[in-house]
């Protein structure tokens, strides 16, 4: 019976050794053929360098960009496709679309094309990738069909940007981001760069969405709107500032907030003694990232807030207004009626007095400090006690 398993066990051994060979010798031919294209794309680089020079000096010719000369590889053609989409990607304008009319005299459209049927998803992903970088217009339909069936997330993502960077159409986009939306798992943040980066980006599609029955698609949309300048959508947004759910009272906030550095003094007022503390203390952040200083009264009547959060936001901005700001702060902390502003106002002053100390040393720093006292004001009794601020 003993000589059975030391038996077993030596044939268990052999035919391991067997499958390491084999995944080792694998694992070695694959290293080999990626070393040997890598070799084959630089020497193909290097050949077709003054092709793409070429490319370059002529870009603002009117004329139709002329196709490398000679019978092309397949190789070749993949180092001319990853220029030709690095390019388009970058460009603009005229530059771009002369590019994208070589890319498809090129056969390089009509390829990537064709492996959009293959039967292998990493091809079709490839694919999907090669012309959304060529911002190839025929694909796009095809493109969203293929973004709207997928069901894995990663393979979605790709279909869904390339389909966004072909399209030229409003109405398009939009049923993307309604596959967005209605997703297991909205992915606004993901939906808002898809957005953002196509041709079809439209500001009456986002003023749609933004009226939309959809929550979903409102939310979507204000995304959308973050870092943009549309101020003609600001009134949308402020309507969407009392709307019940949280996270959208929230979203189109920080939009509104950021939609100008110009903003009524009347709706930052309203904001700022919003009934939900998260938006009072939101807009007083904004106010010191905005650096708009006609709001420093509004901030310093915000020290005064039941919320720590909306006090702490109120006295950091009231900080970035240097001087100005900082004899408030000054005020608030001497004269102040309410102590936890007070005590508000100290808190920053000192980390302030900590800050200059580390960027300019301690003499420096404390000069620096006493300066600002005498800027804002403060003298010999009204001074602040040292214990307080050191």
């Amino acid at each position: 019976m003993f000589q059975g398993s030391l038996e077993l066990a030596y044939q268990f051994i052999k035919i391991a050794s067997i499958v390491i060979v084999v995944v080792l010798a694998f694992a070695l031919l694959m290293k080999a053929r990626l070393i040997y294209i890598k070799k084959k794309k630089d020497s193909f680089m290097a050949k077709h360098e003054s092709y793409f020079q070429y490319l370059q000096c002529d870009s603002d010719d009117a004329s139709v960009l002329k196709k490398p000369p000679g019978r092309l590889s397949r190789l070749e053609l993949e180092v001319i496709q990853g220029k030709l989409g690095e390019w388009i990607d970058r460009l603009k304008g005229g530059h771009q679309e002369k590019l994208i009319a070589l890319s498809e005299e090129l056969g390089l459209v009509d390829a990537n094309m064709r492996r959009l049927g293959s039967k292998f998803g990493w091809r079709r992903v490839t694919a999907a990738y090669h012309l959304g970088m060529l911002r190839a217009k025929d694909a796009a339909p095809v493109l969203l069909e293929l973004a709207r069936n997928e069901k894995n997330t990663v393979n979605f993502l790709v279909f869904a940007r390339a389909a966004a960077l072909c399209m030229d159409k409003a109405s398009d986009l939009k049923q993307l981001m309604e596959r967005f939306a209605h997703g297991n798992k909205p992915a606004y943040s993901l939906a808002a760069d898809v957005y953002t980066r196509s041709p079809a980006a439209d500001s009456n599609l986002l003023e749609e969405m933004l009226r939309s029955k959809d929550i979903r698609m409102v939310k979507l949309a204000v995304h959308c709107l973050k870092g943009q300048a549309y101020a003609h959508l600001a009134p949308n947004l402020l309507k969407l500032i009392d709307h019940p759910d949280r996270e959208l009272r929230m979203l189109a906030a920080e939009a509104y907030l950021h939609s100008s550095p110009e903003l009524a003094q009347g709706v930052v007022s309203k904001l700022i003694n919003h009934e939900d503390e998260e938006i009072r203390a939101l807009t007083a952040r904004a106010i010191g990232e905005l650096g708009n200083a006609a709001y420093i009264e509004t901030l310093k009547h915000a020290m005064a807030d039941s919320s720590w959060t909306v006090r702490r936001n109120s006295a950091v901005s009231l900080a970035m207004f240097e001087e100005k700001g900082f004899a408030v702060l000054c005020e608030v902390a001497i004269h102040g009626k309410d102590p936890f502003s007070k005590d508000m106002a100290s808190d920053v002053i000192w980390e302030e007095r900590m800050k200059e100390r580390v960027m300019s040393g301690d003499a420096s720093g404390a000069a620096t400090f006493r300066n600002k006292q005498g800027n804002a004001g403060i003298n010999g009794s009204d001074r602040l006690d040292q214990k307080q601020v050191m």
